[in-house]
C-alpha cells in the first residue's frame, strides 16, 4: 500500500470538500429558486406565509434530517455558525453530543434566505424589505 503524506491527504480532503460545497450550494440555489418562483406566482400571500413554508421545507430537507448530510452542511455552509445566535446551548448539545440537525437547519435556512436576497433583493431578515413583487407592493415601503 502506498504511503501518503499528510499534505496528500489534505489535498484530497480539499478536493472532496470543494465538491461537497458545490453540491450543497447548488441545492441551496434550487430551494431559493423554488421559493422565488412560488412567491412571484402568488403562492404566498405575505412574508409570514413564505417564511412558514420555508421553515417547513428546510426542516424536512435531507441536508437537515440525515446526520451525515447535516454534518457536511455545517462544514460547507457559509452560515454554519448561525445556530448559536438563534438557539441555546441546550438545544444544540443534547446528551453531551452536538445535534447536527439543529446546526444544519440554521445554516441551510440562512443560506437559503440570503440566496433569495441575492436573486431579487427579497430579505426575510429585514421586515421593511420583505415584499415579493407578486404581493403588489414596492420594496422598502
Amino acid at each position: 500500500m502506498p504511503k501518503h503524506t499528510p499534505d496528500d491527504l489534505f489535498e484530497s480532503l480539499d478536493y472532496i470538500l470543494g465538491i461537497l460545497k458545490s453540491v450543497y450550494h447548488t441545492h441551496v440555489n434550487e430551494i431559493a429558486e423554488e421559493f422565488f418562483t412560488a412567491c412571484n406566482s402568488g403562492e404566498y400571500e405575505d412574508a409570514e406565509a413564505l417564511q412558514t413554508a420555508l421553515n417547513e421545507r428546510v426542516d424536512e430537507d435531507e441536508w437537515v434530517t440525515s446526520p451525515r448530510h447535516a454534518q457536511v452542511a455545517c462544514i460547507v455552509s457559509d452560515h454554519s455558525g448561525y445556530a448559536p445566535k438563534e438557539y441555546s446551548a441546550d438545544a444544540i448539545v443534547k446528551n453531551g453530543e452536538i445535534d447536527w440537525s439543529v446546526m444544519a437547519y440554521s445554516a441551510l435556512y440562512q443560506d437559503t434566505i440570503r440566496t433569495l436576497g441575492a436573486i431579487d433583493g427579497l430579505d426575510l431578515n429585514d421586515p421593511i424589505n420583505t415584499d415579493c413583487p407578486a404581493w403588489g407592493q414596492e420594496r422598502g415601503q
